[in-house]
């Protein structure tokens, strides 16, 4: 076995194969405390002194407990002569396979022969299935992990742990643990399983005692002899021990004898040893009083408890050793000791590791983390974290269960109880970012990570966890995505033309062309960039020689330029600045530039705008005029001059045609804009030159020269005399409006109390004898209060207009882009972020395409207008129950409670109530509820309250499902004058208004109607009347319309007749029933002769 890596029989492996398999493994148990494992050594050290008898019991105990294991058993080999032939016995066992001490087995039959003929480590998967002494047992085996002790240089037992759990492994450490421990095997032998030493002492001590008559008592004298043949038997056979060291010495520090592997450990001979004129030469300083109190200790008791300590080697190197000194004979300073010692270099170096990785990983966690923490198996705080405490602030009690939720920002509780739930249910790591809020009382963004720990049977121990502050990285990534999207703007924004390109060179070296990357609009637009492809770029071959030359040159030396071009095929001048990109080994470069042509032509365009300015001016109707900062008029046109009396010279002004009663407010204003350099209108009355009195309406703007100066203003004043007349011929006309509706509202009230007066007369026992009188006279006042309507609605028309909506099929989606388009702009001034959700599923409305973009308009620009800068609005929608539920919410200044019943009420606005007025009439709310109405919808305000945002619901129906057929007329289309003409239609509903008043309309149509009002009527008329169609009420008593159509579909003479369901239920679930129970349609009421016409016609 030991020249091969693999045993077929028994699926074992050899010691190299088994050292890199187990190392590949995770570890099977948490990681373990290496002064516990010292201390189980110490413990079988102590117990190699005291009660040799006991140690291999107490070895398979400790490895059992060090491993993990569900079973440990000692073996010993039998023979002697190193033959295959030879059988393995199992000295001692520990765990499930207690019972089977003492059992032999050969070689070949037991896995610890295997062990012991390969003289190595020795894995086993599944052993049962071909290891004879396993199987026999009966106990269940997944892994098998054995190693070899030696006696006399060869593999005299083994040391193995069994596994019985399918899912646990062994791994490098138990490998490790199990090759400590075999050394104590073979001491524990060799010692022959009693302390042979101390019972020959107490059988020498008598006989020394009766030294005098050993000559005549020959039998104590040979039993004397024989105690003494077996002490130096005794002493030969430990110090023959290879594993552990062994020393025999006095107090005083004579050195009676070592073993050969006590030689090893320290590097001298037995012969130096002998002679060594001081131990403390081999001991550190720093373990002088560790050696001194076990000197004590074996001095006053005999015994001490084993200790570790370092010790020097011949070369100086240094070494950890586990000793365990007994006192085996004599008292005091002349005491003979015997001192056991095991090399534990490697286990003090593996705790060393241990440590030092600990005070890393703890080093790394409090300099990379903010908060450490636990959780048990399921998640649950048990016991507080102070770091999260000192973190947040909140107690550690308050933390415990699920408590420090509450320290998570309320809009991040629901993700972070998700994601922490999810990773404690499929036990996976946890990795998420929420917002946690600090002691301080601000919140940052934190990122959380926990792991799970694992049992040995594969159960979640617990949760280790910790926060990481990742504050700064989420600021930055704003800040970065901000810098980006400002850069975009500025890109799609400047007028001058920026493109990124590559200079492309032939083989002489000289520029073939340029390959561009990237161009702004205004680069597309001034340069005749043309796109040819996802990421491709190309100008008219023509052009680039304009800057190609240019941009070679900056790729040769890496130096930026600037120059101007012409442009013959665009008959353009550019100004253009070249500046290399990624560096002299990349032929990249950027071009910044702005068209000059009209700089160039400036001059000439300024002189020929001058003139075309005094044209203007003397030819406009309006006062024009200009003057400097000092007040000074500059220039006057013709009309200031021959109309309002000022004197070409300017020093005849407005202030002596200016009524006096607006001198304050005209000088106030003028020296108001002088002072400011802004631009300012005012509305003052004059005197012209025949004498009356005029309104002007003047707008002064500042006038600056090339270099930016202000020289002074340009003004203008227009006559609105005429318009000033009109306002105040409108506010006459709106009052006597006024007037007249509260008149109107008087006189419809008098003809309602002589019809009321009449339906009470007809209403008596004799008051049809006056009918004819009665009747008359309510006609008459019916006519009254016709012709009062008219005027009413005439006044209605003049006040709001008339709308009349545009039907269509239409997806809402296009509706919500319309809106969004229209009120982008507004959103994007005042620095608001939009977020739209649509269904993937289209939602189409029967609807006023524009009427509805309005709407939905209306309430995006009053969300940007009543929401401070840098808000959030939503726009969402889903379907439910057969609706369109759109809703607009936003982080604003909210609604007051007592303002929201009246938010949609004409010239209503609630928003003033909350401090923040915006101007306008209070009437976009109120449009907004006409045109949903008219829709069939309905719209809704909610809010929280002042500062905590507004919400808008609004519900419209969704079309229904097209099934007529294409070429049916579309909604609004003219209709035949008798489009029923020639059909049959049995009407059926037991609300005989309803019912009658809808024969009535069919008939009008060209229909010819029979109206019953019950189902078993129903039945009897479709039998005799033999109708095309059948317009049926659901819910009528007896028997209900679905019976009715049951019964009309089992009769093959009505087949062909279309069932169209008559219900005030329209939701999908209801409109599913009625299809799947034999109905042709499914109409909601009202129904509308529209809908009539598409399903019948």
């Amino acid at each position: 076995m030991a020249d091969s890596t693999f045993d077929a029989a028994t699926g074992a492996r050899d010691d190299e194969v088994v050292e890199a398999v187990l190392r590949e493994r995770a570890a099977h148990l948490p990681a373990r405390d290496g002064a516990a494992e010292s201390a189980v050594l110490a413990r079988l050290a102590q117990a190699l002194a005291d009660t040799p008898e006991h140690v291999l019991q107490l070895l398979a105990d400790a490895v059992r407990a060090l491993c993990g294991a569900d079973a440990v058993v000692v073996a010993v080999r039998d023979g002697t002569d190193g033959s295959d032939g030879g059988t393995v016995r199992w000295c001692v066992v520990s765990g499930a396979l207690a019972g089977h001490e003492g059992e032999r087995w050969g070689l070949d039959e037991c896995a610890c022969g295997t062990v012991i003929r390969a003289d190595g480590a020795v894995l086993l998967e599944q052993p049962a299935d071909t290891v004879p002494s396993l199987r026999a047992c009966g106990v269940p085996v997944a892994e098998f992990l054995g190693v070899p002790w030696h006696l006399h240089g060869g593999a005299a037992g083994a040391l193995a742990a069994v596994l019985a759990d399918d899912g646990a492994h062994f791994d490098a450490e138990d490998l490790r643990r199990l090759r400590t421990c075999a050394a104590f095997a073979a001491a524990a032998h060799q010692a022959g399983g009693g302390d042979i030493e101390r019972k020959v002492e107490e059988r020498l001590r008598p006989v020394l005692a009766t030294k005098e008559h050993l000559e005549r008592e020959v039998e104590e004298s040979r039993a004397a002899e024989r105690l003494l043949r077996e002490h130096k038997a005794l002493i030969d056979a430990t110090l023959s021990i290879s594993t552990v060291g062994v020393l025999y010495f006095d107090i005083d520090g004579t050195v009676h004898d070592v073993n050969a592997a006590f030689e090893r450990m320290t590097g001298y001979t037995r012969a130096e040893l002998r002679t060594m004129p001081n131990w403390r030469d081999m001991t550190p300083s720093e373990f002088w009083d560790v050696s001194a109190r076990a000197l004590r200790d074996l001095i006053d008791k005999g015994v001490t408890l084993p200790y570790t300590k370092q010790m020097k080697r011949k070369d100086g190197s240094r070494w950890w050793g586990l000793f365990a000194p007994a006192r085996i004979s004599g008292d005091g300073a002349n005491a003979r000791c015997v001192l056991f010692v095991i090399d534990v270099t490697e286990n003090k170096e593996t705790e060393a590791r241990l440590a030092e990785s600990e005070e890393r990983f703890r080093a790394m966690v409090e300099g990379f983390a903010q908060t450490v923490w636990e959780t048990d198996a399921h998640g649950r705080v048990v016991t507080g974290s102070p770091t999260w405490t000192t973190y947040t602030g909140q107690a550690e009690s308050a933390s415990l269960g699920v408590g420090w939720i509450e320290a998570v920002h309320p809009d991040d509780r629901a993700y972070a109880l998700r994601e922490w739930r999810a990773a404690v249910g499929t036990r996976r790591i946890l990795n998420a970012e929420f917002r946690v809020q600090m002691a301080s009382g601000g919140w940052r963004w934190t990122n959380a990570r926990a792991a799970p720990l694992f049992n040995r049977d594969g159960s979640v121990r617990k949760w280790v966890g910790m926060h990481i502050d990742v504050d700064e990285r989420r600021r930055t990534q704003a800040a970065l995505a901000e810098s980006e999207r400002r850069y975009r703007m500025l890109f799609e924004a400047m007028d001058e033309g920026f493109l990124l390109a590559t200079v492309r060179f032939d083989d002489t070296g000289r520029p073939a062309g340029l390959d561009y990357a990237e161009a702004n609009p205004a680069a597309v637009r001034m340069a005749n960039i043309a796109y040819v492809g996802p990421g491709q770029l190309r100008m008219r071959p023509e052009h680039e020689p304009c800057w190609l030359d240019a941009c070679a040159q900056v790729v040769r030396t890496g130096v930026s330029s600037r120059s101007q071009c012409f442009s013959q095929p665009l008959a353009s001048w550019y100004d253009f600045f070249v500046y290399p990109v990624g560096g002299r080994q990349v032929p990249r470069v950027a071009i910044l530039f702005h068209d000059i042509t009209v700089r160039r032509r400036a001059e000439d365009a300024l002189r020929e705008s001058e003139g075309r300015f005094r044209a203007l001016a003397d030819a406009s109707p309006a006062l024009v005029y200009q003057f400097d900062t000092d007040g000074n008029v500059i220039y006057l046109n013709q009309r200031c001059v021959t109309d309002a009396v000022i004197a070409e010279d300017g020093k005849t002004g407005w202030k002596s045609i200016t009524r006096p009663a607006d001198m304050d407010a005209y000088l106030r204003d003028v020296y108001d804009g002088i002072r400011t350099r802004g631009a300012y209108t005012q509305r003052v009355q004059t005197v012209v030159k025949d004498g009356s009195r005029h309104w002007f309406e003047s707008h002064a703007s500042p006038w600056h020269s090339g270099d930016g100066e202000h020289r002074g203003y340009v003004g203008i004043s227009l006559d609105i005399t005429g318009a000033v007349q009109a306002e105040e011929a409108l506010k006459e006309a709106d009052r006597r409006k006024d007037e007249f509706l509260a008149t109107l509202a008087h006189e419809l009230r008098n003809p309602l109390a002589p019809i009321s007066n009449a339906v009470q007369l007809m209403s008596r026992p004799d008051g049809r004898r006056q009918a004819d009188r009665v009747v008359e006279m309510v006609g008459r006042q019916v006519k009254q209060m016709a012709r009062l309507v008219d005027d009413l609605l005439e006044v209605s028309r003049i006040t709001r207009g008339k709308i009349e909506l545009k039907l269509e099929r239409v997806p809402f989606a296009e509706i919500v882009h319309g809106a969004v388009e229209t009120s982008q702009p507004m959103i994007d001034r005042a620095g608001h972020q939009l977020a739209v959700a649509l269904p993937e599923q289209p939602l189409v409305l029967e609807a006023d395409r524009v009427r509805l973009t309005q709407v939905f308009a209306n309430l995006l620009n009053n969300a940007a207008k009543y929401t401070d800068t840098g808000g959030r609005i939503w726009l969402d929608a889903r379907r439910e129950d057969g609706q369109v539920v759109a809703t607009v919410r936003d982080t604003g200044i909210g609604i007051p409670a007592d303002a929201l019943p009246c938010v949609f009420d004409m010239f209503a606005q609630a928003h003033r109530s909350a401090g923040k007025g915006q101007g306008g009439l209070g009437i976009g709310l109120t449009m907004v509820r006409s045109l949903v109405e008219m829709h069939h919808g309905t719209v809704e305000a909610r809010s929280a309250g002042p500062g905590q945002g507004s919400e808008f619901i609004v519900r419209l129906p969704l079309a229904p499902e097209r099934d007529v057929d294409d070429d049916a007329p579309p909604l609004g289309q003219a209709r035949p004058a008798a489009p029923f003409h020639g059909q049959r239609i049995l009407v059926v509903d037991d609300n005989r208004d309803a019912a009658d008043t809808l024969g009535l309309l069919l008939e009008a149509d060209g229909a010819e109607v029979r109206v019953v009002y019950d189902g078993r009527a129903a039945l009897a008329m479709a039998d005799s009347f033999q109708p095309t169609s059948v317009l049926l009420d659901l819910g009528m008593p007896g028997m209900d319309g679905y019976e009715v159509a049951r019964r009309l579909r089992q009769d093959e003479r009505f087949a062909g007749v279309r069932i169209a369901a008559l219900t005030g239920w329209g939701q999908d679930a209801d409109r599913r029933q009625t299809h799947t129970r034999g109905f042709s349609h499914h109409l909601t009421k009202p129904v509308s002769l529209e809908e009539l016409h598409q399903i019948l016609v």
